[in-house]
């Protein structure tokens, strides 16, 4: 056979050898499964896998909370503001006071031994033989003077951080705090410049009452 026919055979089968191989890379011609024997076991199709399911949410459990508002009551009735028999009161508390009677906001104060009011205008005088003593103080309903016209009992002498000590003028005077009403005695000054016209101290407060500082206005005039 001539040399140049063996070549170009040779090329023809190289070049549909690698038609074969493309077509077969790209799917158009199917290849049979081979067959060893006939004694080779069939393979059998594989199990289609059902797709996975959606995860499922537990139901969990649930929390109930309750919120609890605790709100404190200006007003109390005197039976919820008593402690072993004695009244309780704030930090501050309506005080009725005088003939006739009004209602004024006080300072209670335990570091205080003898009660003090506002006192403006303040004068002794002498009748039948005794000393007497006349003041105002503002009637906080109407904001006008109200004068008292009282017994002198006697004198006390009050230490001041600042200034000098103080001789003071002591009266009787008729004081109502919740259900606690009595003669006090009450010391007489100008009080202007403080914030509330009656000290409460301990010579009404002694046997009676216990203060719970972290209250104000626990007994209402109006209710008492």
């Amino acid at each position: 056979m001539p040399e140049i026919y063996k070549n170009n055979k040779t090329v023809s089968i190289g070049l549909v050898l690698l038609s074969l191989a493309v077509l077969s890379s790209c799917g158009l011609v199917k290849e049979k499964p081979a067959v060893n024997d006939k004694s080779a076991a069939v393979a059998t199709p594989e199990k289609e896998t059902p797709p996975d399911k959606p995860p499922t949410c537990i139901a969990g459990k649930i929390k109930t909370i309750i919120k609890v508002v605790e709100k404190s009551c200006d007003n109390l009735s005197t039976q919820e503001t008593t402690y072993k028999n004695k009244q309780v009161v704030g930090r501050v508390e309506y005080i009725k006071l005088g003939t006739p009677v009004i209602n004024v906001k006080a300072r209670i104060d335990t570091g205080a031994k003898t009660s003090s009011l506002n006192a403006l205008d303040l004068k002794e005088f002498e009748r039948d033989g005794k000393q007497w003593v006349r003041f105002f103080m503002i009637n906080p309903a109407n904001k006008k003077k109200i004068s008292f016209v009282l017994k002198l009992k006697r004198y006390v002498r009050i230490k001041q951080m600042v200034t000098k000590n103080q001789r003071r003028p002591v009266v009787i005077m008729d004081l109502q705090l919740g259900r606690i009403h009595e003669n006090v005695e009450v010391t007489l000054t100008d009080r202007s410049h403080y914030v509330y016209q009656l000290l409460i101290g301990r010579n009404f407060l002694v046997d009676h009452m216990l203060v719970d500082v972290s209250k104000k206005y626990i007994h209402s005039p109006q209710a008492e």
